[in-house]
């Protein structure tokens, strides 16, 4: 047998994680219909059943609704989990979720892909996999053109800068960590502090530097600006025009943005 072909033979091991039984037993029905391609290592509803899987198996795939029960922190900390037990396995969220800062949260985190449950059905799933396992970064267009959005129409506010020294040292510690990607939980355990007071310094950052939520602090905070940690520097707003992110010109189907998602992210051209 040749290597192409024993290559091909090699199924892809799938991981799924979803926490309606209904939604669980349709995905594994799916995948189950084509035995040559997918080996599903494992189907769990609750994050804490995730890493032991993950660490046994190292599937190629975790699909992963982001509501943990209910509560999308819970599957935001299983990306970072997943990602720092195995760097290898891609994860591609397939939720109901469309607020940017959890698209935002979840792409920053280490998702490959992110998909809308409304947008996707049976063959939809398999074709993603694919392509995710190929190497491609798929996005449902809705969460495509929410990206274009945040990166070509940032915001207006007043021109000039905001200084960082409205901040209390304890808050500019924190905001370099949202710049960073740390949910409140990783910020709570960094700083040696509780989750509540995590919250509550975010909704002082916010406030001080009339920002609406931590997307707009995280894609403003800029440490060459002067930023950083006690370091007095400024962030600037930007105008309508300009880019925090830089751009790539590729054919045409395609945008490569760089930027502080981490990395370079595909992105399908949405719909005109």
């Amino acid at each position: 047998m040749s290597q192409q072909s024993s290559e091909s033979d090699v199924r892809i091991s799938v991981l799924i994680v979803e926490d309606h039984p209904i939604y669980r037993e349709a995905l594994i029905g799916y995948l189950e219909t084509r035995p040559n391609q997918f080996d599903i290592v494992g189907d769990v509803a609750r994050r804490e059943e995730v890493l032991p899987l993950v660490k046994e198996y190292v599937p190629d795939i975790v699909l992963l609704d982001l509501a943990l029960p209910e509560e999308t922190e819970q599957g935001l900390q299983a990306i970072q989990e997943i990602r720092e037990a195995s760097p290898s396995t891609k994860i591609v969220v397939l939720t109901q979720f469309r607020d940017n800062n959890v698209v935002f949260r979840s792409i920053q985190a280490g998702a490959a892909a992110y998909l809308l449950k409304d947008h996707v059905y049976g063959k939809d799933v398999i074709d993603n996999l694919l392509r995710v396992n190929a190497g491609e970064r798929p996005l449902d267009p809705e969460i495509a053109q929410k990206l274009f959005d945040l990166v070509q129409h940032p915001p207006i506010t007043a021109p000039g800068a905001m200084p960082l020294d409205k901040l209390t040292e304890r808050e500019l510690q924190v905001l370099e960590l949202i710049a960073a990607g740390k949910s409140n939980h990783e910020i709570a355990q960094e700083l040696i502090i509780s989750y509540n007071t995590v919250k509550k310094h975010v909704s002082n950052i916010l406030s001080k530097l009339e920002l609406q939520n931590r997307i707009e602090a995280a894609l403003y905070y800029r440490p060459e600006a002067g930023g950083g940690l006690g370091g007095g520097g400024a962030v600037t707003k930007p105008h309508r025009g300009s880019s925090l992110l830089s751009h790539r010109t590729e054919p045409t189907g395609a945008h490569h943005i760089e930027d502080k998602l981490g990395g370079v992210l595909p992105l399908i051209t949405p719909p005109r």
